[in-house]
């Protein structure tokens, strides 16, 4: 089985160069785990998860992911990971289908159309295949932004808030696949102040909303 870490060193972010939404914060997270960053609102957790990924960049410290006990670059980490966030945008004028294929291009990777298929009728989306995704309700545009995670076969699953716009059945898919991923040695973690995202989590860190407080390091929920 193949082993992922991911280490966090010293990491601050400020956005003005003045006010700090995270300050000296440590981590570490390995293969096998849902690990949850929690705290209220403004408290740095979408921050964290973005540096965590490399979407953004830390004013401070470093990220290190290893992949089988060697450090791999940023774009090689980028390639090995899926993210999932209600705020991330998908091309609305075109079909699911149409949309993978379209992302699977840009990627430059073979698009795999019959797990495609497997995964939207997973989903229960196969009913609205001719329908373009700005008619999609709020759920189901969250239900393909999980497909589209997944189907690059990722290492690493980041989710902020991931159960935003789904209906129990909804979450019940997605704990499934969650809990399948984390048995395959997938590394996962979750950014969240809902009590039920973070009831799968194995251990945590809690950010205050203070910034220059020290967070708290949970080794459960």
């Amino acid at each position: 089985m193949q082993k992922i870490s991911l280490l966090a060193e010293n990491i601050s972010k400020s956005y003005n160069g003045i006010d700090y939404v995270l300050s000296n914060l440590s981590l570490e997270i390995q293969s096998g785990e849902i690990f949850g960053i929690l705290g209220p609102n403004g408290s740095g957790k979408s921050t964290l998860i973005k540096i965590l990924s490399r979407l953004i960049s830390p004013t401070n410290g470093k990220i290190v992911c290893t992949f089988d006990g060697k450090v791999i670059r940023a774009e090689k980490q980028i390639k090995i990971q899926g993210f999932i966030a209600p705020y991330l945008t998908l091309f609305e004028e075109f079909k699911a289908l149409e949309h993978i294929e379209i992302i699977f291009k840009i990627r430059s990777e073979k698009y795999p159309k019959f797990e495609a298929l497997k995964y939207l009728e997973f989903f229960e989306l196969t009913n609205s295949l001719n329908k373009p995704i700005k008619e999609y309700s709020s759920g189901m545009k969250q239900r393909l932004k999980f497909i589209l995670a997944l189907l690059f076969s990722p290492k690493i699953i980041f989710l902020d808030e991931p159960f935003t716009n789904l209906d129990e059945s909804g979450i019940e898919k997605v704990k499934t696949l969650l809990l399948q991923f984390k048995q395959g040695g997938g590394l996962i973690v979750i950014a969240t102040n809902d009590k039920r995202e973070a009831s799968l989590c194995t251990r945590t860190v809690t950010l205050n909303k203070s910034t220059t407080d020290k967070p708290d390091l949970d080794p459960t929920v």
